[in-house]
């Protein structure tokens, strides 16, 4: 089932915090490989989700380090439950059929993997990310590796 801009149920799952709903929608087989109306995955919404954005950021300040690291642990976890079924899902296509040879696909794959760690094992250091300063710092190199991480997903073209 999907709605007007052709969000499947992962779409709107991957976009909240909510680990179950997307293990729930996993576990019964759904299709990873669905795009909405502007061409996302499902895991282009959880990943964009690992970015720092301004409003994230101001919230920050009423925050503990501890929501903010149970906030970005349980989205990196929602990425890579995604990410687990997108590989056998993607490997079940015929490499050929985009564009790619099995060794560029498991490399690709295994890439993205690597992407997602440095993503995950990024860490925020509160007092630090107030601080206008290093907060430009930190929040330049985690929207870096996002966009990183989007960029190699751009390139399973389906």
């Amino acid at each position: 089932i999907r709605d007007k801009n052709l969000n499947t149920p992962l779409h709107l799952a991957s976009s909240t915090e909510s680990v179950e709903v997307v293990k729930l929608l996993l576990d019964y087989g759904t299709n990873v490989l669905l795009r909405d109306s502007n061409g996302l995955l499902a895991l282009d919404f959880s990943i964009g989700k690992l970015r720092l954005s301004e409003r994230i950021i101001s919230k920050m300040q009423k925050l503990t380090q501890s929501d903010i690291h149970k906030h970005r642990e349980k989205t990196a976890e929602i990425c890579e439950r995604i990410f687990a079924v997108f590989k056998q899902q993607i490997r079940n296509i015929d490499p050929p059929s985009l564009g790619l040879d099995d060794a560029k696909l498991e490399q690709m794959l295994n890439d993205f993997s690597e992407q997602l760690d440095k993503v995950r094992q990024r860490k925020i250091d509160l007092d630090s990310i107030v601080d206008q300063i290093s907060n430009l710092k930190v929040k330049s190199e985690i929207d870096n590796d996002v966009s990183s991480l989007l960029s190699t997903l751009q390139q399973f073209t389906l």
